[in-house]
């Protein structure tokens, strides 16, 4: 009922890498273009990939996991990373 009444439509952009190990998504409204907000990366690892906490004790993964990340200029992995997590 709240999406059918809203003022507003909301759509997702996939694009996965030509290589499949990345996915972004960027989920944008009529008001809004892509940002750092609103664009999220996901990440496929890849045998021997090593994830670790801040504490360095290591994440462990399996195939088919993915990791979500979020940067604060969503195109430039170089930027701050705002939010992170493991995706089973």
């Amino acid at each position: 009922h709240y999406l059918a009444s809203a003022p507003w439509s909301l759509a997702a952009r996939l694009e996965v890498s030509p290589n499949q190990k990345w996915v972004m998504i960027s989920v944008l409204d009529a008001r809004n273009k892509a940002d750092g907000g609103n664009t999220m990366w996901m990440y496929a690892p890849q045998e021997g990939d090593k994830f670790c906490r801040s504490d360095g004790s290591e994440v462990p993964w399996e195939s088919g996991d993915f990791v979500r990340v979020t940067y604060k200029s969503c195109y430039r992995q170089d930027s701050e990373l705002i939010y992170q997590y493991m995706a089973r």
